[in-house]
């Protein structure tokens, strides 16, 4: 059905007009049966998925996945010229959330090293994280971090701070902050640094709220399920 009326980029519903947007691998896992970006008469030896946190308006649905290229290790100009960067393609969209701008989409990947080193970079990451309980109204006025590609170039980091946060359900909260972005941002992955007493401790330690950037203006915003990163 597509993207409906009054959707971001509803107008360029159907037209081969491209689009950037910014991410974060979620998780890695190796593929078994046939291989989702081949022909169904083709077996592969062996494939991995690759599964990618956005937002849901920049990919909207399987249709708009499978027209999507995900750059990996796009770190600076000269990751294309040395063979650093990785493309992969999509294939579909496995979840998608309007209210909390959230999608995750699948890629594929046949290169076995490429699987493994991303894998463990997902390991150390998640090693570190585990689903907020408690409500990050204590973060407002901490510094916020986003890393994205902007414009589609190499990546960026940008600094602010939490201007406020709205509690949209019980596992939702708006964050909105005045770390710069631009287009190509979207999706992209924002890290609030808080300090954090704990229970039954007196010295303070910090703590990453993690979110996914989803709209920009004179402040912006982010909204989804926010995660605790120590």
């Amino acid at each position: 059905m597509g993207r409906p009326k009054g959707y971001a980029f509803f107008q360029s519903r159907d037209l081969c007009i491209p689009h950037y947007g910014s991410g974060y691998i979620d998780s890695v896992k190796e593929g078994s049966g046939s291989c989702p970006c081949c022909h169904q008469t083709l077996q592969c030896p062996s494939w991995w998925a690759v599964d990618v946190i956005t937002a849901c308006h920049v990919i909207f649905d399987t249709r708009e996945a499978q027209c999507t290229h995900v750059d990996f290790f796009y770190d600076d100009i000269t990751s294309t010229s040395c063979g650093r960067m990785k493309t992969l393609k999509g294939v579909r969209v496995l979840t998608r959330n309007f209210g909390a701008d959230h999608c995750k989409l699948r890629c594929v990947t046949h290169e076995e090293n490429l699987a493994h080193e991303l894998q463990q970079i997902v390991s150390k990451y998640n090693f570190k994280v585990w689903t907020m309980k408690a409500p990050p109204m204590r973060a407002v006025g901490m510094p916020c971090f986003i890393v994205s590609h902007p414009h589609g170039q190499p990546k960026k980091v940008t600094i602010g701070k939490v201007e406020a946060i709205e509690k949209l359900n019980n596992s939702n909260y708006k964050l909105i902050y005045s770390t710069n972005t631009c287009s190509g941002s979207s999706g992209a992955l924002v890290l609030v640094l808080q300090e954090d007493a704990g229970p039954g401790t007196s010295w303070l330690t910090w703590a990453l709220w993690t979110s996914v950037h989803s709209a920009g203006g004179e402040l912006n915003e982010s909204s989804s399920e926010i995660q605790l990163l120590t």
